[in-house]
Protein backbone atom coordinates (compact mmCIF):
# COMPACT_ATOMS: atom_id res chain seq x y z
CA UNK A 1 0.00 0.00 0.00
CA UNK A 2 1.12 3.25 -1.11
CA UNK A 3 1.04 5.90 1.19
CA UNK A 4 0.49 9.26 0.54
CA UNK A 5 0.61 12.89 2.19
CA UNK A 6 -1.37 15.57 1.04
CA UNK A 7 -0.53 18.74 2.38
CA UNK A 8 -0.30 22.36 1.42
CA UNK A 9 -1.35 25.63 3.50
CA UNK A 10 -4.72 27.05 4.65
CA UNK A 11 -7.31 27.26 1.75
CA UNK A 12 -4.82 25.68 -0.50
CA UNK A 13 -7.39 23.25 -2.14
CA UNK A 14 -6.46 20.19 -0.53
CA UNK A 15 -10.02 18.74 0.21
CA UNK A 16 -10.62 19.16 -3.44
CA UNK A 17 -7.77 17.14 -4.41
CA UNK A 18 -7.96 14.56 -1.48
CA UNK A 19 -11.77 14.06 -2.47
CA UNK A 20 -10.90 13.24 -6.51
CA UNK A 21 -8.19 10.67 -4.67
CA UNK A 22 -11.26 8.89 -2.90
CA UNK A 23 -13.24 8.75 -5.75
CA UNK A 24 -10.78 6.64 -7.77
CA UNK A 25 -10.23 4.53 -5.19
CA UNK A 26 -7.41 5.79 -2.48
CA UNK A 27 -8.17 5.22 1.18
CA UNK A 28 -8.96 9.05 2.53
CA UNK A 29 -7.79 10.44 6.01
CA UNK A 30 -8.90 13.87 7.02
CA UNK A 31 -6.64 14.81 9.59
CA UNK A 32 -8.70 18.22 10.50
CA UNK A 33 -11.73 15.70 10.77
CA UNK A 34 -9.68 13.89 13.44
CA UNK A 35 -8.59 16.80 15.24
CA UNK A 36 -12.93 17.35 15.02
CA UNK A 37 -13.52 13.96 17.01
CA UNK A 38 -10.91 14.39 19.89
CA UNK A 39 -12.39 17.70 20.53
CA UNK A 40 -15.91 17.20 20.68
CA UNK A 41 -16.97 16.89 24.26
CA UNK A 42 -15.75 13.62 25.51
CA UNK A 43 -12.92 13.44 23.58
CA UNK A 44 -9.30 12.37 24.34
CA UNK A 45 -7.81 16.32 24.24
CA UNK A 46 -11.13 18.18 25.00
CA UNK A 47 -10.08 18.12 28.60
CA UNK A 48 -6.41 19.39 27.91
CA UNK A 49 -7.42 21.94 25.34
CA UNK A 50 -9.73 23.49 28.14
CA UNK A 51 -7.08 23.24 30.81
CA UNK A 52 -4.75 25.10 28.56
CA UNK A 53 -6.91 27.82 26.70
CA UNK A 54 -9.68 28.19 29.51
CA UNK A 55 -13.77 28.11 29.63
CA UNK A 56 -13.69 31.06 27.15
CA UNK A 57 -12.85 28.98 24.09
CA UNK A 58 -16.21 26.64 24.93
CA UNK A 59 -19.16 27.46 23.61
CA UNK A 60 -22.91 27.45 25.33
CA UNK A 61 -23.02 23.69 24.64
CA UNK A 62 -19.38 22.95 26.19
CA UNK A 63 -18.13 21.94 22.55
CA UNK A 64 -14.64 23.96 21.71
CA UNK A 65 -15.56 26.92 19.47
CA UNK A 66 -12.87 26.42 16.51
CA UNK A 67 -13.42 29.71 15.50
CA UNK A 68 -12.85 31.58 19.11
CA UNK A 69 -9.49 29.08 19.61
CA UNK A 70 -8.42 29.92 16.52
CA UNK A 71 -8.31 33.46 16.93
CA UNK A 72 -6.37 32.72 20.10
CA UNK A 73 -3.97 30.76 18.35
CA UNK A 74 -2.97 32.36 15.19
CA UNK A 75 -2.24 35.66 17.57
CA UNK A 76 -0.10 33.77 19.87
CA UNK A 77 2.86 31.63 18.32
CA UNK A 78 3.24 30.17 21.95
CA UNK A 79 -0.03 29.25 22.39
CA UNK A 80 -0.21 27.47 18.37
CA UNK A 81 2.70 25.49 19.23
CA UNK A 82 0.97 24.27 22.64
CA UNK A 83 -2.63 23.30 20.75
CA UNK A 84 -0.20 21.24 18.00
CA UNK A 85 1.71 19.38 20.82
CA UNK A 86 -1.67 18.39 22.25
CA UNK A 87 -3.28 17.97 19.19
CA UNK A 88 -0.59 16.52 16.93
CA UNK A 89 0.54 13.52 18.45
CA UNK A 90 -3.20 11.64 19.14
CA UNK A 91 -4.03 12.61 14.85
CA UNK A 92 -0.80 10.76 14.13
CA UNK A 93 -1.45 7.73 16.30
CA UNK A 94 -4.50 7.26 14.87
CA UNK A 95 -3.63 7.32 11.34
CA UNK A 96 -0.56 5.29 11.41
CA UNK A 97 -2.70 2.77 13.38
CA UNK A 98 -4.98 2.95 10.12
CA UNK A 99 -2.16 2.03 8.10
CA UNK A 100 -1.14 -0.32 9.83
CA UNK A 101 -4.53 -2.13 9.65
CA UNK A 102 -5.34 -1.81 6.57
CA UNK A 103 -1.91 -2.68 5.13
CA UNK A 104 -2.48 -6.22 6.34
CA UNK A 105 -5.83 -6.24 5.03
CA UNK A 106 -4.37 -5.37 1.45
CA UNK A 107 -8.15 -3.77 1.21
CA UNK A 108 -6.61 -0.42 -0.60
CA UNK A 109 -3.54 0.29 -3.16
CA UNK A 110 -3.18 3.98 -2.16
CA UNK A 111 -3.84 5.49 1.34
CA UNK A 112 -3.93 9.35 1.45
CA UNK A 113 -3.56 11.41 4.67
CA UNK A 114 -4.91 14.63 3.97
CA UNK A 115 -3.08 16.66 6.69
CA UNK A 116 -2.01 20.50 7.13
CA UNK A 117 1.22 20.02 8.93
CA UNK A 118 2.71 16.79 7.86
CA UNK A 119 6.13 18.68 7.51
CA UNK A 120 5.83 20.89 10.43
CA UNK A 121 5.35 17.90 12.39
CA UNK A 122 8.07 16.08 11.19
CA UNK A 123 6.34 12.95 9.72
CA UNK A 124 7.05 13.97 6.25
CA UNK A 125 9.75 10.75 6.49
CA UNK A 126 6.47 8.39 7.01
CA UNK A 127 5.46 8.80 3.70
CA UNK A 128 6.63 7.36 0.49
CA UNK A 129 5.05 10.36 -1.67
CA UNK A 130 4.17 13.72 -0.68
CA UNK A 131 1.72 16.17 -2.84
CA UNK A 132 1.75 19.53 -2.13
CA UNK A 133 -1.32 21.59 -3.12
CA UNK A 134 -1.02 25.58 -3.59
CA UNK A 135 -2.11 28.64 -5.16
CA UNK A 136 -1.38 32.12 -6.06
CA UNK A 137 -1.73 34.07 -2.41
CA UNK A 138 -4.10 36.61 -3.95
CA UNK A 139 -6.78 33.40 -4.29
CA UNK A 140 -5.29 31.52 -0.99
CA UNK A 141 -6.60 34.92 0.82
CA UNK A 142 -9.60 35.41 -1.22
CA UNK A 143 -10.77 31.89 -0.52
CA UNK A 144 -9.61 32.00 3.69
CA UNK A 145 -11.77 34.71 3.76
CA UNK A 146 -14.91 33.65 1.85
CA UNK A 147 -14.79 30.17 3.81
CA UNK A 148 -14.05 31.61 7.40
CA UNK A 149 -16.03 34.80 7.02
CA UNK A 150 -12.94 36.58 8.09
CA UNK A 151 -11.21 40.19 7.01
CA UNK A 152 -8.29 40.22 4.39
CA UNK A 153 -6.42 41.56 7.81
CA UNK A 154 -6.92 38.28 9.66
CA UNK A 155 -6.57 36.21 6.73
CA UNK A 156 -3.32 37.67 6.21
CA UNK A 157 -2.33 36.75 9.82
CA UNK A 158 -3.42 33.38 9.47
CA UNK A 159 -1.40 32.74 6.53
CA UNK A 160 1.59 34.23 7.56
CA UNK A 161 1.61 32.47 10.51
CA UNK A 162 1.97 28.94 7.99
CA UNK A 163 5.01 27.72 7.08
CA UNK A 164 6.55 29.32 3.98
CA UNK A 165 4.70 27.46 0.93
CA UNK A 166 7.64 27.91 -1.29
CA UNK A 167 9.40 25.32 0.92
CA UNK A 168 6.61 23.20 1.03
CA UNK A 169 6.76 23.04 -2.50
CA UNK A 170 10.27 22.31 -2.88
CA UNK A 171 9.96 19.79 -0.62
CA UNK A 172 7.17 17.91 -2.65
CA UNK A 173 7.29 14.52 -4.70
CA UNK A 174 4.27 16.35 -6.61
CA UNK A 175 2.30 20.01 -6.74
CA UNK A 176 -0.97 20.70 -7.96
CA UNK A 177 -1.68 24.06 -8.40
CA UNK A 178 -5.00 24.88 -7.93
CA UNK A 179 -5.21 28.33 -8.44
CA UNK A 180 -7.37 28.10 -11.47
CA UNK A 181 -10.98 27.41 -12.70
CA UNK A 182 -11.94 23.56 -10.99
CA UNK A 183 -12.27 21.79 -13.94
CA UNK A 184 -8.81 23.02 -14.45
CA UNK A 185 -7.56 21.91 -10.32
CA UNK A 186 -9.42 18.39 -11.18
CA UNK A 187 -7.59 18.15 -14.61
CA UNK A 188 -4.02 18.58 -13.04
CA UNK A 189 -5.08 15.82 -9.79
CA UNK A 190 -5.98 13.53 -11.96
CA UNK A 191 -2.60 13.63 -13.63
CA UNK A 192 -1.09 13.00 -10.31
CA UNK A 193 -3.40 10.06 -9.24
CA UNK A 194 -1.85 8.42 -12.62
CA UNK A 195 1.66 9.10 -10.96
CA UNK A 196 0.54 7.86 -7.96
CA UNK A 197 -1.15 4.72 -9.24
CA UNK A 198 2.42 3.77 -11.14
CA UNK A 199 4.32 4.52 -7.69
CA UNK A 200 1.82 2.01 -5.69
CA UNK A 201 2.46 -0.92 -8.75
CA UNK A 202 6.15 -0.34 -8.37
CA UNK A 203 5.89 -0.44 -4.15
CA UNK A 204 3.73 -3.87 -4.52
CA UNK A 205 6.58 -5.02 -7.51
CA UNK A 206 3.29 -4.99 -9.82
CA UNK A 207 4.40 -4.81 -13.89
CA UNK A 208 3.05 -1.40 -15.01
Amino acid sequence: MLLVGLTGGIASGKSVIGSLFERRGARLRRADQDAHRLMAPGGAIWAEIRARFGDGVLGTDGAIDRRILAGLVFDDASARRDLEAIVQPRVIAAMKAETERLAAEGRFGIYVSEAALIFEAGQAGFYDKIVVAYCRPDVQIERLMARDGIDRTEAGKRLRAQMDPEEKKSRADYLIDTSDEFEETLARAEAVWAFLREDARRKDGRPS
